[in-house]
């Protein structure tokens, strides 16, 4: 009961909170003298502060210093828009209260109707999630088992993908419930008729169609990938096995990948953080333990929240392993781009001692030329990349060996 309640929060200020502090910040936030704009070269309406943050003018004073778009919802300074807060986290700050005060607060002062654990609704809203789940369910079910048994060319593909390209076994198949997509009509009336469930749950839950009714979802990107975390499907996301098919993934609307790493455990002390969900499972093929992926270059924004949630189930060390890619220099030539990895490096650990400045078990691993895991592993074998994890350079070590990469 305890978990739905927290899901009905979440919901709650997402829907009603945060537009409702968007569109009265001036209110809200009074002695950082917020202005609505809604022109310059971004174009997108925005709440602009000449202060910063903690309140002081910044040296080189402007008009925005600190910022709010539209449809963002977070405090970001200029210099560091990386790391933003929310207003929850600035008016925690500034109160001094906790979390549930400062909503409870905001619903006193605004009657904002924060849902009360006994209600009506919060019975519906239970109804609701159970179904939310069964869907999700039933579709990992079914997609598991056109993999297995679909004889058509495109499930062979897909097959072909996961044993050859990505050298998964016959049971590391099974296990991580990779899946086949049919059409995605096939998808629908499976849900719908032979399962009897809501139409506009499977929307909600593995919405794949555009506005024009259309989806690549079952044509082109027809391997399905269980988006777990903390033992739970969130939902999935779908990658093409052919070649030449941009973007190589596609994720269902409505799936948050910012706030929880992707297949981090219920429990878990130790987590090595990569780029991309597929990269997170190759290595946990090779036998690296506690794999999540970030679903990006690196952490800051959003994803801020993905290490609060670690922290929260017992994480107590941190180890970054993001790719190195190559670029090509001025003669033609590629080489290691090793800038690039530091400043996302760097972004990362800012992000993480920003959650918790206290926090000092961090390490980086890094590959001896351009790779990411999954080529690393191809190229070398699970056990040098083991090695290498296993030789991660504590992050002060690191940023002392690469800081001159950005002079």
């Amino acid at each position: 009961m305890a978990e739905d309640y927290k899901d009905i929060l979440k919901a709650w200020r997402k829907n009603t909170v945060n537009p409702f502090l968007y569109d009265h910040l001036d209110v809200i936030i009074p002695e950082l003298r917020f202005v609505k704009k809604s022109q310059g070269t971004s174009g997108r309406e925005r709440w602009a502060s000449p202060l910063k943050l903690d309140g002081t003018l910044p040296k080189n004073r402007t008009r925005e210093k600190t910022l709010m778009y539209a449809g963002d919802y977070y405090l970001r300074e200029q210099g560091d828009f990386d790391n933003g807060i929310t207003v929850i986290d600035y008016l925690m700050k500034k109160t001094g209260m906790e979390f549930m005060e400062v909503l409870r607060d905001l619903d006193r002062r605004f009657n904002l109707g924060m849902p009360d654990p006994d209600s009506e609704i919060i019975a519906e809203q239970i109804i609701h999630d159970e179904l939310c789940e069964k869907v999700l369910g039933e579709l990992r079910s079914y997609f598991k088992w056109c993999l297995k048994n679909t004889r058509s060319q495109k499930a062979g593909a897909v097959r072909g993908y996961l044993k050859n390209a990505r050298k998964f076994t016959e049971a590391q198949i099974d296990e991580f419930d990779f899946g086949f997509v049919p059409s995605w009509d096939k998808v629908e009336k499976y849900i719908t008729q032979s399962k009897e469930l809501p139409k506009d749950i499977l929307d909600e839950v593995c919405g794949v169609r555009n506005e024009f009714g259309r989806t690549s979802v079952g044509n082109h990107h027809t391997l399905a990938i269980p988006y777990v975390c903390g033992e739970e499907l969130k939902g999935f996301i779908f990658r093409t096995v052919e070649k030449g098919v941009e973007p190589k993934y596609l994720a269902c609307k409505n799936l948050d990948r910012k706030s929880v790493f992707f297949n981090i455990p219920e429990k878990v002390e130790a987590i090595l953080v990569v780029e991309g969900e597929m990269d997170a499972l190759t290595s946990t093929r090779a036998g690296v333990t506690g794999v999540v992926a970030m679903g990006g270059s690196y952490i800051a924004g959003d994803r801020r929240q993905q290490v609060s949630d670690a922290f929260h189930r017992g994480v107590n060390t941190i180890i970054l392993c993001p790719d190195l890619d190559a670029v090509v220099d001025e003669n033609g030539q590629e080489k290691p781009n090793y800038k690039k990895r530091y400043q996302a490096v760097q972004k990362s650990i800012h992000t993480i001692k920003d959650v918790n400045m206290d926090f000092e078990n961090i390490a980086v691993v890094e590959f001896p030329y351009p790779a990411d895991p999954d080529e690393f592993v191809k190229k070398e074998g699970a056990e040098a990349f083991i090695s290498l994890v296993e030789n991660a350079l504590p992050y002060w070590k690191y940023i002392e060996k690469n800081h001159g990469l950005l002079k």
